[in-house]
This record gives structure tokens, C-alpha cells and sequence, in this order.
């Protein structure tokens, strides 16, 4: 027997339908058969064939789009992306409601001969970014766009990186879809303003001190600025001038007044004496360095002996007294900037300043004895000189013997 395998066809299209499998004997004289035979299908065959061409067709052609598609894909234009980074400092001012703002401009250019549409998207921290969302940019042309920024009041000195990324998203009105982007990145500097405060343990203005007496002052300072500051202490002291009533000056308006001035000489003191209560042997002039929300304290202890008071004015009492003015001074390094030679200090030199009265009172005995009996220096005077008198008679006698 031999098995012969013919194949249905459809004679309407020639497509193949259906395969038979027959046994033929060897010696039948049929051996070619197979190749004679033609068959036509049923109905119910045709029927099954036309799907399954069909579906051949279909899962084909699904399968062959995504490899057109993908060849039909043109490369990624040709477009490129800067955003000016020379105006990107943002000044933060703690005396005004204003939030810190500042913004960058960015500048695309495309360089195809067709129109390209991009969405834009930003990466910063602690700043608000707002921008449009996607930008249109004609062929062989530019387009610019402004990214602005916000931060918040007395946010901390530091330097933040922006990027503005873009993605194409169609290309001469057709929609393009691609993972490749271009960006620009630019270092954006949030400035550093400079603050301080100055807390004073001591809520009395006016001091009296007698001889020997002590007081001190303390003060604590904090950094209340944004960023790391060099804080400048020192305090110092002169004598308040008095009204010296043998020079007086004319004043509009008619009348006179008298002239101030220190009734001291370069033979007295003039100064009061101060020490560091913690450290004695130090300078009570510091620099301290503080970062943010850091706080120092100084106590300056101050003294009313003083070797020579001489030249003091005398008080009613017949003792020296003068009063002085006490001055604290505080500033911060970063305010006032950078020294120049020609123009001084770049910044703000004014420093905080804080005043206290001192009065001191040095005891004066021979000046006691004055204001208890008037006109006591004018006797003592007299007597001095009857006893110089009294003196050289005796003198005179000695000799002639």
C-alpha cells in the first residue's frame, strides 16, 4: 500500500485549504492519482478556510506594523537648550513680608527645517519653580521662556542647583515620542544678610560708684543673620563733657550757652578700668565666630579707683568727681563688608551701640577739710608764712654772733 497526500485547494483564489491522506495499493495502476485528482471542498471546508486565512492575515500584518513603525521613525531633532545663569542670586531681607524671588531665562533653539514642540520640566530644592509646561519652536528658529523662583523669608544661605529639562513631543504637528532629553543646569546662590541681637542682663543706666567700688556689665549676643558671621565686641569708656561755664557761645535766637567739654588733662585718668570677669588677664575687644541661631556672653567688670583724679572737678563735698560714659559696641563682620584704603569699608559700619552712665567718686580728705571750714587753705596759707617770718629774725641773730 502506498500513501498518497493530496492538497485541497480552493479553485476560486488556488489557496490552500485542506490535506488528504489516502492508501492507494502499489499496483493498482493509480499511482498518480495524487497528481491528477482534483477535489473541491464541501461548503463547511470552505467555510473554515476563509478564517483561517483570515486570522493568517491579521496576526501577520499586526506583527509587521511595529517593525514599519519603527523604521519610520525619524532620528531625534536637532535643537539645543542655555539658560542665562548671570543674573542668578537671590537677596533674602528679613525686614520686609517679601519672600525671596529671583528668575532665569531659557533659550531654545531648533535647528531642523520643521517645527518642534517640547514639554519643560524643573529639578531644584527649597525654591518654588514656576514655568510653562511645553513651548512651541518653529524651524530654524528660537524661542525663550522665564523660569521663576521663590523661596522663603529668612531661608539659610546656600547655593541650590536648578535644571530645566526638555522632551520633545511632536514633530511638524505629528505626535513624537522619545526617552532622550536635553537639559541645562546653573548653580542659583541665595545670599547672605547679616543680623544679631544683644540681650542685656542689666536694666540699670545710671551707675554711682565711691572709691573703690565695682560693677559689671554683661551682655549676651546671637547670630540671628542666615548664614556663619565673625561678630565684633568691644566696649570702651570717656568722660561725659560738662558745661564749662567760663566759655559760653552765642545761639540763634539770642541768648548764650555754655561749652561742653572733658575736664580731664593728660595727667589724670580719664577712663574707667575694665577686665573680663572670666578671663582677667584678657582683652575685653573680642571677634567671635557664630553660626546661625549661636549666642555668646560677655561680663565686663568695672572699677572706680583710680591712681590720679587730681585734675577732677570737686564736688560739693569737697571730693573728685567726674562721670563717665560707658559704650558697648557690637557689629557684625559681614556687615560692614570688606576694608578698602580709598573708600573705607564696603558695607554698613555702624555699629550697635549700647550706654551707660558711671559716676565715680574719688574721696578727697584735704578737700573735706575745705568744704567743712571755708576759707581754711587761705589760713593755712598765713600761718606758713608767719612761721617763715618768725624764722628769719632767728636766722639774722645766729649770725651776728
Amino acid at each position: 500500500m502506498e500513501h498518497c497526500i493530496i492538497s485541497i485547494l480552493n479553485p476560486d483564489n488556488g489557496l490552500f485549504i485542506n490535506t488528504i491522506r489516502y492508501k492507494i495499493p502499489m499496483s493498482s495502476g493509480y499511482e498518480n492519482i495524487c497528481r491528477l485528482k482534483k477535489y473541491k471542498p464541501v461548503q463547511a471546508t470552505s467555510t473554515m478556510g476563509k478564517a483561517a486565512v483570515v486570522f493568517t492575515c491579521l496576526f501577520l500584518l499586526l506583527n509587521t506594523l511595529p517593525m514599519v513603525a519603527a523604521q519610520a521613525q525619524p532620528p531625534p531633532p536637532d535643537y539645543s537648550l542655555v539658560c542665562d545663569n548671570t543674573d542668578t542670586r537671590i537677596e533674602v531681607d528679613p525686614n520686609t513680608p517679601k519672600p525671596p524671588e529671583g528668575s532665569v531665562e531659557c533659550t531654545v533653539r531648533n535647528n531642523e527645517n520643521y517645527g518642534i514642540e517640547l514639554s519643560i520640566e524643573t529639578e531644584l530644592d527649597l525654591l518654588e519653580s514656576q514655568h510653562v509646561n511645553s513651548i512651541e519652536v518653529g524651524a530654524e528658529t528660537e524661542e525663550t521662556f522665564e523660569v521663576s523662583l521663590m523661596g522663603k523669608d529668612e531661608m539659610l544661605m546656600s547655593s541650590l542647583l536648578l535644571t530645566v529639562v526638555t522632551k520633545v513631543t511632536k514633530t511638524a504637528g505629528f505626535d513624537y515620542s522619545d526617552d532622550e532629553s536635553v537639559s541645562s543646569s546653573i548653580l542659583i546662590s541665595i545670599l547672605q544678610y547679616a543680623g544679631f541681637t544683644i540681650q542685656e542682663h542689666q536694666s540699670n543706666k545710671n551707675i554711682e560708684l565711691f572709691n573703690e567700688e565695682e560693677f559689671e556689665l554683661s551682655y549676651t549676643i546671637t547670630n540671628t543673620g542666615n548664614g556663619m558671621d565673625f561678630i565684633l565686641f568691644n566696649s570702651r569708656s570717656f568722660a561725659t563733657p560738662v558745661c564749662d561755664e567760663t566759655k559760653r557761645q552765642e545761639i540763634s535766637g539770642g541768648g548764650t550757652m555754655c561749652e561742653l567739654s572733658t575736664p580731664v588733662s593728660d595727667d589724670c585718668d580719664e577712663e574707667l578700668v575694665a577686665k573680663d570677669v572670666n578671663y582677667p588677664d584678657g582683652n575685653i575687644n573680642v571677634k567671635w565666630m557664630l553660626d546661625v541661631g549661636e549666642s555668646f556672653t560677655r561680663t565686663l567688670s568695672f572699677s572706680g579707683n583710680m591712681e590720679n583724679s587730681s585734675c577732677w572737678p570737686i564736688d560739693s563735698n569737697g571730693d573728685y568727681n567726674l562721670v563717665f560714659t560707658q559704650e558697648t559696641r557690637v557689629i557684625s563682620d559681614f556687615q560692614r563688608g570688606y576694608f578698602s584704603s580709598s573708600q573705607g569699608y564696603t558695607g554698613n559700619n555702624n555699629w550697635t551701640s549700647i550706654e551707660t552712665s558711671v559716676d565715680v567718686t574719688m574721696n578727697n580728705e584735704r578737700g573735706i577739710m575745705n568744704s567743712v571750714v571755708p576759707g581754711f587753705e587761705a589760713i593755712l596759707t598765713l600761718v606758713a608764712m608767719c612761721v617763715a617770718l618768725l624764722r628769719y629774725p632767728s636766722e639774722q641773730h645766729s649770725l651776728t654772733k
